[in-house]
């Protein structure tokens, strides 16, 4: 697939005719296929370096840190890659990571498909519940987010808490009555 094929699939997403997911596979086959695991760990290591610097928020690392610090096993949700979570959630001393997982040849290439889909929506549900029933005593569950395709996440937390959403989700929280926070 060429640069032509991906705009043409921007498109099939942004008319319905196909899903995020099928977007974010598209992608992944024609930027990533073929490319060694090694090949890429250390742009995911220098990309989680990014992120830490410019994308975590100082309110969200203070709040991570009172969590770690009170003892609650914390999880790293997201759609993102796993190429550059796993590092991400290294430098944030977190353990426990579910994300969009990519699958590898024999020889450690990169084959353009994902292990168990995309890590997104009722997908993310089904691999929260799935870590959530292997573990001993997971207690509590409060869960974080800033966007409205984690609702079904949400509904299954003990404390939900939305943060910087955007109009829709604001919409959506109120009436569910999460906790809505603005960090900075």
């Amino acid at each position: 697939m060429s640069a032509p094929a991906l705009a043409i699939a921007v498109m099939l997403y942004y008319t319905g005719h196909i899903d995020n997911s099928e977007l974010k596979r598209r992608f992944i086959h024609t930027l990533l296929a073929g490319k060694s695991k090694a090949e890429l760990a250390l742009w995911g290591e220098r990309y989680a370096g990014r992120v830490m610097k410019s994308e975590i928020r100082g309110d969200a690392l203070r709040e991570l840190h009172d969590i770690q610090s009170s003892g609650h096993v914390v999880v790293l949700a997201t759609a993102s890659i796993d190429l550059y979570v796993q590092p991400l959630a290294a430098k944030l001393g977190i353990t426990n990571t579910l994300c969009t997982r990519l699958e590898y040849s024999a020889e450690g290439d990169i084959t353009g498909r994902l292990m168990e889909g995309n890590c997104y929506g009722e997908n993310k549900l089904r691999q929260f519940e799935s870590w959530r029933a292997s573990c001993k005593s997971p207690g509590p569950v409060h869960m974080y987010s800033d966007h409205h395709a984690d609702l079904p996440l949400l509904e299954q937390a003990d404390n939900a808490f939305v943060v910087n959403p955007g109009r829709r989700l604001t919409r959506l929280s109120a009436a569910r009555g999460f906790e809505i926070k603005h960090w900075r």
